[in-house]
């Protein structure tokens, strides 16, 4: 269940998570999130804000605050939000959870440390997202994921969203309207 925090885009609250924008203070764990082969093994194509593509695993934190700048600047144009995930319980981070496009169709994006896979933490977050995305006026959310991953397609399916057939630089569209 999303419980809010004060303000719009302040984050939220599940049973077991913190959802809190995604900052600066978040540099260590989205390294830990970005230099695990495991987490990258369905990125797809990831670009830093000068358009270069990055290499994955990140090696160094150099990489991996591209990719935090690049989340950092959506925040800023108000054209996507992305949320580090963190245990209530001693506010570990343990992912990113968010939308690359905030018009007409969401489009949901969410990364996992796999030391907390299975325990049904992103399917909650997920949940409270889609439910934040439907009150924030999304007309629906989209995913695009690698027809490889069956985690993000497990996840996507309990999320309500279907496959379209459409298939962008290797991925397939999922999609959900409101």
């Amino acid at each position: 269940m999303l419980r809010r925090r004060t303000g719009l885009r302040n984050g939220f609250e599940t049973d077991r998570l913190i959802l809190d924008p995604l900052g600066r203070d978040h540099s260590d764990g989205v390294f830990a999130l970005w230099s695990d082969p495991r987490v990258c093994a369905h990125a797809g194509i990831v670009k830093g804000l000068n358009g270069t593509v990055l290499t994955l695993p990140a090696t160094d934190r150099g990489t991996s605050d591209q990719i935090l700048d690049v989340w950092l600047r959506a925040i800023e144009n108000r054209s996507g939000l992305r949320w580090a995930m963190m245990l209530k319980s001693g506010r570990a981070f343990v992912g990113t959870l968010g939308f690359k496009s905030l018009a007409g169709h969401y489009e949901i994006s969410f990364h996992l440390l796999p030391e907390v896979w299975g325990q049904g933490l992103m399917v909650e977050a997920a949940e409270a997202a889609v439910e934040w995305a439907q009150k924030d006026g999304a007309d629906g959310i989209e995913a695009f994921v690698d027809p490889k991953n069956a985690r993000s397609k497990g996840l996507l399916s309990r999320l309500g969203l279907r496959p379209t057939g459409v298939l962008l630089e290797g991925a397939e569209r999922y999609a959900r309207d409101f």
